[in-house]
C-alpha cells in the first residue's frame, strides 16, 4: 500500500508538472499574441497619423496650387499642384501600392505639363497639349479599368476600359474631322463623348446607394444627368448646353460643402474647397482677366424680362 501511493503520488507530481509547463506555454503564447497585436496597433495608429498628416499636407498644397494658378504666380501653383500629386504618389508607394505610385507620379508630370503649356513651356503646340490629355485620359481609363477587375468588380471595369476607349475616339474623330459640323456628325462625337464617363457615373451611383452612401449616389446621377443633357443640347443648342454646364457648377459645389460638413476635418475641407475652386476656375480667371461675360442663358431671361416690361409699359 505504501508503495502503491507512493506511486500514485508521484503520478500526481508528474502530472501537475505537465499541467504547469502547458499552462505555462499557452500563457506564454497568450502573452506573445498581445504583444504582436498591440505593435501591431502601435504600427496602424502611426500609419493612419503619417496618412491624415501627409493628406492634410497635399489638400493644402494643392489648393495653395489651385489659388496661385489665377494669379501672376500660375508657374508655382502649377509646381505646387504637381508636387501635391507627387505626395499622393509617395503615400502610395509607402503602402506598397507601387503602380498607382508610379502611374500618380507619371500623371502629375503630363498635368503639370499640360497645365503649363502656354504659360510656363511656351513652345508646346495646342495640337500637342491636346493629344496629351487625350492619351492621359485614355491610360487613366485602362488602369482604373484594370484596377477594379483586380478588385473583384468587373462592372465597373470594363465601364472604365470602354470610357478610355471613348476616349480615344473622340480624340480621334475631333482630329479626323476638325470642328463636326452637321448634326449628324456632332451627334456622332457626343455618343462616345457620352460614353467616357457617363455608364460609370450611373453604375457608381446606384453602387453607392445600395451601399448607404445616398450623397455620393445623388451625385454621380446627377453628374449622369447633367452630362447626358449637355453633351446632346450642345449638339442643337449652345445656350441650353451652357445652362447644363452652370447647373453642373451649381449643382456639384453644393454636393462638395455637403460631403465637407458630413465627412468633417480638415482634411475633408480642403478638398472641397479645392474642388469648387477648380470646378469655376475658368470662371474666375475670366473675372480676375476682366473678361468674364454673363452667361447667354441668363441674358435670354434678362431679354425676356425687359421684352415683358415694355409690353407692360406700352399704352
Amino acid at each position: 500500500p505504501l508503495y502503491t501511493e507512493a506511486l500514485t503520488k508521484v503520478a500526481y507530481a508528474e502530472q501537475a508538472v505537465a499541467m504547469s509547463e502547458e499552462m505555462a506555454a499557452n500563457a506564454k503564447q497568450a502573452l506573445e499574441q498581445i504583444i504582436n497585436q498591440r505593435i501591431a496597433e502601435r504600427k496602424a495608429r502611426k500609419k493612419a497619423f503619417w496618412g491624415e498628416l501627409l493628406g492634410m499636407v497635399s489638400g493644402i498644397v494643392g489648393l495653395l496650387g489651385t489659388i496661385l494658378s489665377f494669379t501672376p504666380l500660375a508657374p508655382l501653383g502649377i509646381a505646387l499642384t504637381a508636387a501635391s500629386a507627387g505626395i499622393n504618389a509617395i503615400w502610395a508607394a509607402v503602402n506598397g501600392d507601387w503602380a498607382g505610385a508610379i502611374f500618380g507620379a507619371v500623371m502629375a508630370g503630363v498635368n503639370a505639363l499640360t497645365a503649363g503649356a502656354g504659360t510656363v513651356f511656351t513652345n508646346i503646340s495646342q495640337q500637342t497639349v491636346q493629344t496629351l490629355k487625350v492619351l492621359q485620359s485614355v491610360a487613366s481609363g485602362a488602369f482604373n479599368g484594370f484596377r477594379s477587375i483586380q478588385s473583384g468588380d468587373s462592372i465597373m471595369g470594363f465601364l472604365q476600359i470602354l470610357g478610355s476607349v471613348a476616349s480615344g475616339v473622340v480624340g480621334g474623330l475631333q482630329g479626323a474631322m476638325g470642328a463636326a459640323t452637321t448634326t449628324a456628325q456632332k451627334m456622332m462625337v457626343q455618343v462616345f463623348n457620352s460614353l467616357k464617363t457617363i455608364p460609370q457615373a450611373i453604375y457608381g451611383g446606384i453602387k453607392a446607394i445600395e451601399n448607404g452612401e445616398l450623397l455620393g449616389g445623388i451625385q454621380n446621377l446627377f453628374n449622369a444627368a447633367v452630362g447626358l443633357g449637355k453633351n446632346f443640347a450642345g449638339v442643337f443648342n449652345d445656350v441650353a448646353a451652357e445652362a447644363f454646364e452652370y447647373l453642373g457648377k451649381f449643382g456639384n459645389t453644393a454636393f462638395a460643402i455637403g460631403n465637407a460638413i458630413k465627412e468633417g476635418g480638415m482634411t475633408s475641407w480642403l478638398s472641397s474647397i479645392d474642388n469648387v475652386l477648380n470646378l469655376w476656375s475658368d470662371d474666375i480667371k475670366a473675372v480676375i482677366d476682366g473678361t468674364w461675360e454673363l452667361p447667354k442663358f441668363l441674358g435670354i431671361f434678362n431679354r425676356d424680362s425687359e421684352s415683358a416690361c415694355r409690353t407692360a409699359a406700352s399704352p
